[in-house]
């Protein structure tokens, strides 16, 4: 059997152990959302309003930039195919689909990834962004 005692702050309840509440949690600002206002690449800038817009925007350069855009296409087949993906698609100019359906992290790994794989320098790569603040 076990003992209670009326100091012991820990209750038994519904077959869980209860612990008080240690105070009131800290106010947080409110988080800020990260929106892209436009993508720099090699000192060209491209207006984005999301950030699917700036992975399709430097998928498109890249694929203008090189003649390898097929081999690079073909390395990544999660992200790019000639055939339409079933959901959050956009075709590129030179007929590849480019799958879009990313994160913003994901975002920008795949971007970087397209700036390794293209020769384009990773400083020549840059995103301007707008904090919003989400109410």
């Amino acid at each position: 059997m076990k003992q209670r005692f009326a100091h012991e702050p820990i209750l038994w309840h519904n077959k869980f152990w209860t612990w008080p509440a240690l105070g009131q949690p800290p106010l947080l600002p409110p988080p800020k959302e990260i929106k892209p206002r436009a993508v720099v690449i090699l000192s060209q800038a491209f207006p984005t309003q999301s950030w699917r817009d700036v992975a399709y925007k430097t998928a498109n350069f890249v694929s203008t930039w090189g003649e390898s855009f097929d081999k690079i296409a073909e390395q990544m087949p999660s992200y790019f195919s000639l055939d339409q993906f079933p959901a959050a698609c956009r075709q590129l100019e030179n007929g590849w689909w480019m799958y879009l359906n990313l994160s913003s992290t994901s975002v920008k790994n795949l971007c970087h990834r397209l700036m390794v794989a293209a020769d384009i320098p990773e400083d020549e790569w840059q995103i301007e962004e707008n904090a919003v603040t989400a109410d």
